[in-house]
């Protein structure tokens, strides 16, 4: 669907005042009564590109944003470790005359689909490259199979993603959650922000019934959060249904009718288990929604401690401030920057972030500090010290509102299981400490996969191993983990690798001890160059 650019938009301005919010996943509302069906509007559809009258979000750890070179471009769902799902109208129009493209002459433009400085910010997580993103063959601009699968370079740790729905679709009059990065409509114009508020699910009019979830959004508005529509920058977003088992993913957010996403208008998302099959034959070998991702807690799950603020950048006020507190136990701390990249000022917008425990950080001052550009910041610490830490928000350029997630993480109790894609690494004989896995790519020779593991152990290393890729007497990476646990060599656990190959491949080193990860990338085409990393993990 073809994006109407939003009209002029009156700038505004508030202080928020500072609150500290304990996050949690929004249940489910009783249903709200559908108002009148809706025809488009002068012909004219728009993609669900904010949640208009929902509340600020910190919960709902498997919805990011899908970040491109020039900053935020859509909402997506992380569906797997390495998978996420966002809207196929986030990438199937033509650059030259803007014009939306159908699935089939979207697959045969690598120029539209390339994710080149692409990313999946999620609240809770650093960001996550982007591999590949693949358009659903069958999407048709104006309703029809409005998905696309984003392949990602690493997997994430700590982050449960969000099941799919299953079965027939939820009736008329069940209750569902919206969720997105996008504009908050109307005049408010501020793209970013993560919102959330609860829809009354409604026969579709404007779209075809087939595929489609949809819902009414109609005068007069309740309380913020009580119901709520789609606007530009969600497209890809989540809609949620809760089931008997818990919230699940119905549809991905698509489209709706009115240009400035107000009522009166009909929003629809493209509903998830219609196109189940094309997504677990495109997710290669990723599970689908595995109850955690790596070896820490899941945001959210009991052992971790989420907190969230939120502000406003402006002249008068450059320098944001706030404190969380850090529980004992805590093996990794999150904290992470997202909002406004629409702006109000001439300049875009751009801050950031510091970190610091025991006492206020400075420009010059810190133990962690994030600071490219735009306003999504990411600052990760390893076994963060407990009780008060302290975040400096630091204005660069520009204007506009932000929120700001903390999110302390405590470990699994598992060790590393050999498997056929699993090498276990000691530390001290027999532990299995440090957990490896390789995934492989190489879109242009239409193979990926995951690579298998070669255990040394029957020769006497059990601080390394092989992986192989296409036969198991053509070993293409050798990784090792070396205890450098003394004051003369840092007092680090180091990481070195090399590889024999040109293919793309994302490798994972687990500390099962921490939870910790580092991950590894080459570039598909690109001959591998040796890693020596003598700071990968802290000693005990």
């Amino acid at each position: 669907m073809t994006a109407a650019p939003p009209a002029p938009l009156s700038a505004r301005r508030r202080r928020a005042a500072v609150r500290l919010l304990a996050a949690a996943f929004v249940a489910a509302a009783p249903a709200l009564a559908g108002g009148p069906a809706l025809r488009p509007l002068d012909g004219a559809m728009r993609p669900a590109e904010k949640i208009v009258n929902g509340q600020l979000d910190f919960g709902h750890p498997a919805v990011g944003a899908l970040l491109g070179p020039r900053g935020l471009r859509c909402s997506a769902v992380l569906v797997g470790c390495r998978t996420a799902l966002t809207a196929a109208s986030c990438f199937c129009t033509d650059p030259f005359t803007g014009e939306p493209l159908a699935g089939p002459e979207c697959l045969v433009r690598p120029e539209i689909l390339d994710t080149t400085g692409h990313t999946l910010f999620l609240q809770h997580h650093p960001p996550l490259p982007v591999q590949e993103a693949i358009v659903h063959p069958g999407y048709e601009p104006g309703g029809g199979h409005d998905l696309a699968l984003l392949r990602l370079g690493a997997a994430a740790a700590g982050i449960a993603p969000l099941p799919l729905r299953e079965g027939d679709p939820p009736a008329p009059g069940s209750p569902g959650e919206l969720v997105g990065f996008g504009r908050a409509g109307g005049e408010t114009e501020d793209w970013g922000m993560k919102r959330t508020g609860r829809v009354a699910l409604a026969a579709c009019d404007a779209v075809p019934d087939d595929g489609n979830l949809c819902w009414r959004f109609t005068a007069p508005l309740p309380a913020p959060g009580e119901s709520v529509n789609a606007c530009d920058r969600d497209a890809g977003g989540a809609l949620i249904v809760a089931g008997g088992d818990g919230p699940r993913l119905a549809g991905i957010l698509s489209g709706g009718l009115g240009a400035d996403c107000l009522p009166p208008d009909e929003g629809w998302a493209t509903e998830a288990a219609a196109a189940r099959d094309w997504i677990v034959a495109t997710t290669l070998d990723d599970p689908l929604a595995p109850a955690a991702c790596g070896d820490l807690r899941s945001a959210g799950a009991p052992g971790t401690f989420v907190q969230g603020s939120h502000g406003d950048l402006d002249g008068t006020s450059p320098d944001f401030r706030t404190t969380f507190a850090i529980p004992a136990g805590s093996v990794l701390l999150r904290v992470n920057l997202n909002g406004d990249e629409n702006g109000r000022l001439a300049e875009a917008p751009d801050a950031d972030l510091y970190l610091r425990a025991g006492a206020p950080p400075e420009r010059d001052a810190y133990d962690c500090a994030s600071t490219g550009s735009g306003l999504f910041e990411s600052c990760e610490i390893a076994a963060p010290e407990e009780g008060i830490w302290h975040a400096l928000v630091a204005r660069e350029a520009g204007a506009g509102p932000f929120q700001l997630t903390a999110t302390s993480f405590a470990a699994l109790d598992t060790e590393c299981a050999p498997g056929p894609h699993t090498l276990c690494v000691d530390d001290q004989p027999g532990d299995r400490r440090f957990k490896v896995e390789i995934d492989y790519f190489s879109p242009p020779r239409a193979v990926a996969g995951r690579g298998r593991a070669i255990p040394l152990a029957e020769l006497g290393v059990s601080r390394g191993g092989l992986f192989w890729f296409f036969a198991a007497d053509n070993p293409e990476v050798l990784v090792k983990v070396l205890d450098a646990c003394t004051p003369a060599l840092g007092n680090r656990f180091w990481v070195f690798l090399t590889a024999g190959t040109d293919l793309g491949y994302s490798l994972t080193v687990t500390d099962t001890a921490s939870g910790l990860q580092r991950t590894y990338v080459n570039e598909d085409g690109v001959p591998a160059l040796p890693v020596q990393d003598i700071d990968a993990f802290p000693c005990p």
